[in-house]
């Protein structure tokens, strides 16, 4: 069986798009299908010879860019991604059999992704229960099939010693809003005496001017460095991890890095306090008095930890491709 993963472009640490790099590699390697690469845009700021060839050597997958054209491998099946803006191009290329959207979520781009849900020669597989529930809810049919995660890329590093008052933050580009908000708790504690540190990944810094020097800002970030990050810190702070980044908190919990968080998809790790502590959303007060609580219970990082190990294992790669396999 032939496989095309199409991705909208390439960056080697952004979330969903080193999701499909990894549904790749766990079809070629766990399921031995005969995989390929799509890069379906050009991006002139980012180099992709070094990246593709990254590719090819590190998980043996050919790779190709460009649009839905003659140019296109023959595929017996093309999983695309949720918000792809031609997935009725994709499904009258002749050398396609079936078209597959994966949905990281349901809203951001809803226009596009009504339009993948609607179509009766897409198949669509959801990410999350509650992303079925609500593609159910719209009047649209998908089978849920997982969100995948490898928990062995995050555990409490060896030889890194967790340093007091450091706090983890991310920025994103679509959580601009609750990036802002998590700033401001951030520069709140610095102010009363709580925090020492706070350590950016993912973009850039937007803070408080005069304590500027506390922030440190990481652009571009692997698993290796979230994970080294989230050893060091004893608080990660996520005002919101509402669709295509919920798995974070996860990531830091698992690290031994307590999260607050407020708001989610995986109702069932996160909610009712089980492995993250939950604020409400948009609430300054109720965030940052929930940021005080975590950092004075030195204890709660570890006990999350082990609660999350007992839970994650329902969501791992090997879960997803064996559901993936059942609906091929």
């Amino acid at each position: 069986m032939k496989i095309t993963i199409e991705i909208p472009t390439f960056k080697r640490t952004s979330g969903g798009i080193m999701r499909h790099v990894m549904l790749a590699k766990m079809l070629k390697e766990k399921e031995g299908l005969d995989v390929h690469l799509r890069i379906q845009r050009n991006n002139t700021a980012i180099n992709y010879s070094q990246h593709l060839k990254d590719i090819n050597f590190s998980i043996g997958i050919p790779v190709s860019i460009g649009i839905p054209d003659r140019t296109f491998p023959e595929s017996d099946v093309v999983i695309t991604y949720s918000d792809t803006p031609h997935g009725e191009k994709l499904t009258a290329l002749r050398q396609v059999k079936k078209v597959i959207v994966y949905m990281l979520s349901y809203g951001l781009c809803l226009e596009r992704e009504r339009k993948n849900v609607f179509n009766p020669k897409i198949a669509v597989m959801s990410s999350t229960l509650k992303l079925k529930r609500m593609i159910e809810a719209d009047g649209g049919s998908c089978t849920y099939v997982g969100f995948g995660l490898n928990p062995n890329e995050f555990y409490i590093e060896p030889g890194i010693k967790r340093k007091s008052g450091w706090v983890a933050i991310l920025y994103h580009p679509s959580l601009n809003k609750q990036y802002k908000m998590a700033v401001r708790v951030c520069d709140e504690l610095y102010k009363i005496g709580k925090i020492k540190k706070v350590i950016v990944f993912g973009m850039r810094f937007d803070g408080v001017k005069s304590i500027k020097d506390t922030y440190i800002t990481y652009l571009d970030a692997s698993h290796d460095v979230i994970r080294k990050i989230f050893c060091l810190c004893v608080l990660f702070i996520m005002p919101s991890i509402s669709e295509g980044l919920n798995m974070t908190p996860m990531e830091a919990t698992l690290c031994g890095c307590p999260a607050v968080i407020c708001d989610g998809a995986f109702g069932d790790l996160y909610f009712n306090n089980k492995t993250c502590v939950v604020a409400k959303k948009g609430d300054f007060q109720d965030i940052l008095e929930k940021s005080i609580n975590t950092l004075n219970n030195p204890n709660l990082g570890l006990y999350f930890k082990e609660r999350m190990e007992k839970i994650i294992i329902n969501y791992t790669w090997d879960n997803t491709i064996e559901n993936i396999m059942a609906l091929f």
